[in-house]
């Protein structure tokens, strides 16, 4: 099994969400004995500053997302790498392929005054949230949701 994390790595907040995600999934990796391999981008050459074209981050983030069988996405900042990535795994869902896809938008304000979830107007892209509803992907509204859905997805303590 593959798991991937994908989400924004740019500040120092999401750089720390994303080694929190990564370290609850390795501590189910562990507690269950699975053979799975994660992936967060956050931890690829993690001590390395040499800057990387574009071209080869993506040519290699595309490997493990084709290859993935679980993927996480934050999508609370709708950050166009990480609707990318969700791009190319909702095509793979809509082939059939054997992709879990666990999107988190993990805004306050959508569970607060009454708003109505992903169709308020917080400005949520449509076709980011429509791909989702359209292939009834269940939706989190936060990484601790997911991670208990993924869990119960592959019958884990």
């Amino acid at each position: 099994m593959i798991i991937y994390i994908a989400g924004p790595l740019f500040t120092e907040a999401d750089q720390a969400q994303r080694r929190l995600e990564g370290k609850l999934i390795s501590e189910i990796i562990s507690d269950n004995d699975l053979n799975a391999r994660l992936i967060s981008p956050i931890d690829l050459n993690p001590d390395d500053d040499t800057p990387y074209a574009s071209k080869d981050i993506f040519l290699n983030d595309y490997r493990y997302i084709k290859e993935a069988n679980a993927i996480f996405y934050d999508l609370a900042t709708e950050d166009s790498g990480t609707c990318t990535c969700l791009g190319v795994a909702i095509k793979r869902y809509m082939d059939h392929e054997d992709v879990r896809i666990y999107p988190v938008f993990s805004d306050s304000r959508l569970k607060r005054n009454g708003l109505k979830g992903l169709e308020s107007s917080l400005g949520y892209n449509s076709f980011v949230v429509g791909s989702l509803k359209a292939n009834d992907i269940e939706i989190f509204y936060s990484f601790k949701d997911a991670l208990t859905k993924f869990k119960k997805d592959f019958k884990l303590k």
